[in-house]
This record gives structure tokens, sequence and C-alpha cells, in this order.
């Protein structure tokens, strides 16, 4: 019995001091382009020994959610009927992140389940028709969300519908400096988040969408930020800041080309997390314009890199640390330029796409 306890001591010992195995990360990369399938492939390849316990509690509990459907849940709210709401969801972020079904069906099922649960626990006894909620999905989720004192945004992020609520919010003004100009934006911080929708979800709450820009105001989760950092200056600010910016100036602009954009604000400030910054596009970068995220980080690390390196696209980091950080800054500074320029000749007031 010594002998067997002092075997099993010296296993858990081993995985409690066993290092980081920086790999591992990868498996959040696919699932944050939305791709559950690979992830879990991937973590087949991950043997426990290798990894460090955090390593594992996160590899059961990808296999516990995705591959065996029993994983366990807890959000921020008591309300019933927003946890009621959320079970609608969760299903089909799940169906789709694995291909189980595919997103266009996927998509009229939920609409149906969810206007159907809001119709029969709000708006029939308002006598609002099942028809109008069906014409008008999302605003009708909305005012439901309303009811129940509950903040949300309703739309898709990539390919998927999602659903992020909070339930307090504070408003800040702030002064933007962007590479072509300045502007006046309200941020309004969240708190008490109750769910960041399917990046939260797919990624098992280690990415998630921390901030957004309307026509009107910049949305922030204020958990997710020091703001005295840079990273809050650069990578919130001046990247939605530009946004906001950009919906003015170019109001038909879609997803994509809104990123690149963004992102290339990104790297004309970035200073201290600029290599971080870097790496991150490389790691996750997708030749696919559903996924405007993955895809933008794909167009400027193409577009800087030919810059800087002869014309080549480069995905090594530390060939990318030998840089000095004013080069790449100024890099991205003329891209952005030049895109402006490009954009305004297509048609400031019509062009929906344009970087391919």
């Amino acid at each position: 019995m010594k002998i067997f306890l002092s075997i099993l001591l010296l296993a858990i010992n081993f995985n409690i001091y066993s290092q980081v195995n920086p790999k591992f990360n990868i498996i959040y990369n696919y699932a944050l382009q939305g791709d559950i399938i690979k992830t879990l492939q991937t973590l087949e390849t991950f043997a426990d020994s290798t990894l460090s316990v955090e390593q594992i509690k996160a590899k059961e509990k990808f296999i516990a959610r995705f591959k065996n459907n029993n994983d366990t849940y807890s959000y921020n709210t008591k309300d019933s009927s927003i946890l009621a709401l959320i079970e609608l969801y969760r299903p089909y972020w799940r169906s789709v992140l694995l291909k189980e079904t595919d997103a266009e069906s996927a998509e009229k099922k939920l609409k149906e389940r969810v206007s159907d649960y809001i119709y029969k626990n709000y708006f029939q006894s308002q006598n609002i028709s099942k028809e109008a909620i069906d014409t008008t999905y999302a605003d009708y989720v909305q005012k439901f969300l309303t009811s129940r004192q509950c903040n949300s945004t309703i739309g898709k992020t990539s390919s998927l519908y999602d659903l992020l609520l909070w339930q307090k919010e504070s408003p800040t003004d702030y002064h933007v400096n962007l590479p072509e100009g300045e502007v006046n934006v309200r941020v309004v911080f969240m708190d008490d988040i109750i769910t960041m929708g399917w990046e939260d979800y797919a990624t098992l709450g280690r990415y998630y969408p921390g901030g957004w820009a309307t026509d009107k105001e910049l949305f922030c989760v204020r958990s997710a930020y020091d703001t005295t950092t840079e990273n809050f200056r650069v990578s919130y600010l001046a990247h939605e800041g530009q946004h906001f910016a950009d919906y003015k100036v170019f109001p038909k602009l879609t997803g994509p080309d809104l990123e690149y954009r963004a992102k290339l604000v990104e790297l004309t400030y970035a200073n201290e997390t600029l290599y971080k910054t870097i790496n991150f596009f490389i790691k996750n970068s997708i030749y696919d314009r559903s996924n405007p995220h993955a895809f933008a980080n794909f167009c400027v690390t193409r577009d800087v890199s030919k810059k800087i390196f002869d014309g080549k696209t480069e995905e090594d980091i530390e060939k990318w640390k030998v840089v000095p950080i004013e080069k790449i800054n100024k890099a991205a500074k003329e891209l952005l330029i030049e895109n402006t320029k490009l954009l305004k000749k297509a048609g400031a007031d019509t062009v929906s796409e344009f970087i391919k």
C-alpha cells in the first residue's frame, strides 16, 4: 500500500510541476476559427504527460463539451427566462461548430425555436403576432431581453448567430487619435457579463468579443481590459475607433475590409504589444471572407510582409522580431493610407468589398 501511494503521489507531482506545452494553444486558435472538429483531432495528439494540470483540465473540458456533450454550465444570472434562451442557442452553436448540421438549416431551426419561445413567454400576451416576430427576429429577441432588464447584442459574429448578454453599463467619453484623423467616442463599459456568445463557448472562455463599435458608440467588456495599458489604447480603443470613423466615411463597407483597416491601425500604433499582436494575426489567419477577423489577419500579415520582407509573406515571428518596431508601424500606416485612397476611388458611399 505504501509503495502504491508513493507512485501515485509521484505521478500527481509530475503533472503539477510539468512544463506548459506551448504547442497546446493551437487548439484555441482552431476553436476561435470555428473548427471544433480540428480542435478535437488535435487534442488527441497531446498525451496528458506532456501537458500542465491546467492544460489537462482544458483538454477534458473540450472533450466533455464537444465530444461527450455532458459539460456543465454556469451563467451570471438567476433569471430562468434568460437561461432558457441561452439553452436554445447553445445546441445551435454546437451543431454548426461540429458540422453536424449545415449552417442554413441550423439557423432556420434556431430562429423557429427562439421565436416560439419569446412569443409564448412574452409577446402573445401583448397581442403581437408570431408572424411579426418571425419577420424581425433580432429586434424582438432584444425587446424580450430588455423586458428582463438584460442588455444584449443580437446578430452574427463571423458566420454564426450570436448572443451577447450583460447586466450593467457605464459610459465614458474618449478622444482617439487615428492615423488619418481623430474622433470623439463614447465607450459603454459592460459589467456583470452573462455570456459573450459562441466564441466564449467554443474556446472555453479563453477568447470572446472584448468590445465592438456601432455608428453611435463603442462597447467594451470592462473585465477584459486594463484601461491604463497599450492593449486597451491600441487593440481596443484605436481599433474600435477606426471602425467608428469608417462607418461614417464608408457606410457600405463590410466586416472583412473594416477589420483589415482596424488591424492596420493596431500595427501602426503598437509598441510593447506589437510582436505579440503580429503573432496572434499569424496564428489566426484564414483566407475566407466569411470569417472577417481571420481573413483580415491573413491579408494584414500578407500585405505588411510584402513591404518588409521583399514581397514574401512571413509567418515566422522570430524573423519579425528582428525588424525595428518603427519600420512595421510605418509600413502599416502606409498601407492604411493607400487603402483609404483606393476605397474612395472605388466610391466611398458604395464600396462594400475591396481587399482580396
